[in-house]
């Protein structure tokens, strides 16, 4: 049996906050083996899967094999990308992230196609026009571009030097890896902080909690509207870019009169 979870991080960190009271989370690759197991404070999974791809990383304890943190770290961020207890999962994320630990991209890759299996694959689809993907589900007060206009950190929003068609809202990979850190997270941000606008704080009337809502973008980010590598960025960056670096909601109010009304002489 694999040990993972709060446990087995607590049994290798002491300083990890969970794990003394939680469930024993076990990993097992055997259904029968895992049905008998099954016992009250143990919490026991059956995926051959998960198992195998883990058990390169383990090492034998008196409470079964435990995963290294690198190993469990990555397991965290394999799915981070479902809406299933996020806001713990990136809790958990952002204390391996404040430690150094180090990613194993190819564990992840296996840990995540399993997921997918599980939870389903992800939706977002951004290989589409801009005016079918940014018109769905949102109920917007101002053009979006507007918005995005407002937000920018430089002479035009970052997304406008990402894209190889301007028409699509698909965003290139290698432009995206070609950016200087700073400006890989600006274009994280940029993206949050109009989305957070768009849904939570210009619909609230301004009532929303600026931080809150901008943490909700992020979920919305990682979760539903993108997939693929910028969604693993702000998973993997996310003890950094959690925390707002401006007031944006003074200064969308700042530049707000420039904003065109959805409907004013447009769409």
């Amino acid at each position: 049996m694999i040990l993972i979870g709060s446990r087995a991080i607590k049994l290798q960190d002491p300083s990890f906050l969970r794990g003394d009271k939680s469930d024993w989370d076990y990993v097992l690759d055997d259904e029968l083996t895992a049905s008998l197991a099954k016992g009250r404070g143990r919490d026991v999974h059956h995926s051959k899967e998960v198992y195998w791809a883990l058990h390169p990383y383990c090492k034998k304890s008196e409470v079964g094999l435990i995963p290294s943190l690198p190993a469990l770290y990555t397991l965290k961020v394999s799915h981070a990308f479902w809406n299933v207890h996020w806001g713990k999962t990136m809790s958990d994320i952002v204390w391996f992230q404040e430690r150094g630990v180090e990613f194993l991209p190819e564990l992840y890759e296996k840990l995540y196609a399993y997921w997918e299996t599980r939870h389903g694959k992800k939706r977002a689809y951004l290989n589409m026009p801009n005016e079918k993907f940014f018109t769905k589900a949102v109920n917007r007060k101002y053009v979006h571009d507007d918005i995005h206009s407002v937000m920018a950190y430089y002479d035009e929003p970052m997304y406008k030097k990402l894209k190889k068609d301007m028409s699509k809202a698909l965003i290139s990979k290698s432009m995206f890896e070609a950016l200087a850190p700073e400006d890989k997270d600006k274009t994280v941000r940029e993206e949050a902080y109009v989305t957070a606008l768009e849904r939570f704080i210009i619909p609230s009337d301004f009532t929303s909690k600026p931080e809150m809502s901008y943490r909700r973008a992020l979920n919305l980010l990682v979760t539903s509207m993108t997939k693929g590598f910028f969604s693993l960025y702000i998973v993997l960056n996310y003890a950094r870019l959690k925390e707002l670096d401006q007031d944006y909601v003074k200064r969308f109010r700042e530049g707000e009169s420039t904003c065109q009304l959805v409907g004013a002489n447009h769409e």
